[in-house]
């Protein structure tokens, strides 16, 4: 991001911090667009820039992204599937950094992901509870704020995320049910990716209940996103679900 010192015009303070926000940002996106692609060690390096490169600031949007960058790296290893304890410790150190800055939204995010990553590695459910109880705190809080700040695109993610808890508990009606208020939510903040999410974990559900026609349904639409923007490790999985789905018949 130090490109944006190096011009050979005169620049304002205020313009190298638009263009350092916005570097910021570019790099960030990248990140995720490389995990989502499967290139984890080029996300990584990403994510490990921004952290290096902002650590200094005093901008109240760089210590967001400072926590951003933090709990990528921890999906991402998680993502990779071979190092959990890393994953979980760069979650619980956006956490930390999270709670520092008062960023309500982003903690909500951080403590859903920790039950995410320990069953992910294969623990139990029953040991996992304590961290989805606090998750779910985190996650009502959240919605609360985005409500009165009528942030859709985190109103979406906070019911996927709420409903995902309903479906690891096994109860898919009230899954059903909040899922239906997430892809709401996603489709007014015109939020494609978590779009698709959201209707490969409707298909889920519905599989769960036995409706195969609206498994299927949910889930070639959800196909058909990720496919567009190019995130190949959700094609496979949907792939995989529709031929669960087939399977059932």
């Amino acid at each position: 991001m130090s490109s944006v010192l190096s011009q050979n015009y005169t620049i304002t303070a205020e313009e190298i911090k638009v263009l350092k926000k916005q570097e910021a940002l570019e790099i960030k996106e990248k990140g995720m667009i490389e995990r989502y692609r499967g290139n984890h060690q080029e996300a990584l390096n990403g994510f490990d820039t921004l952290i290096m490169e902002l650590a200094e600031s005093d901008e109240k949007w760089a210590k967001l992204m400072i926590g951003e960058a933090m709990h990528q790296l921890g999906v991402t290893l998680q993502n990779i599937g071979k190092d959990y304890k890393a994953a979980l410790s760069c979650i619980w150190c956006a956490i930390a950094y999270r709670q520092a800055i008062r960023d309500s939204f982003g903690l909500a995010y951080s403590y859903f992901q920790i039950p995410m990553c320990r069953l992910a590695s294969g623990e139990k459910f029953a040991d996992v509870m304590p961290d989805i109880i606090k998750a779910r705190r985190a996650i009502v809080i959240a919605i609360s704020l985005a409500r009165r700040k009528d942030n859709f695109k985190v109103l979406g993610d906070m019911y996927h995320n709420l409903a995902y808890i309903y479906q690891v508990e096994e109860d898919c009606n009230n899954a059903l049910v909040t899922y239906g208020e997430a892809l709401d939510y996603r489709r007014i903040s015109q939020d494609e990716r978590g779009t698709g999410l959201t209707l490969v974990r409707l298909a889920e559900c519905y599989q769960k209940i036995g409706n195969g026609k609206c498994a299927k349904s949910s889930a070639e639409e959800a196909l058909k996103i990720f496919q567009k923007i190019g995130d190949m490790s959700r094609v496979y999985q949907v792939k995989k679900i529709m031929r669960e789905i087939d399977q059932d018949k």
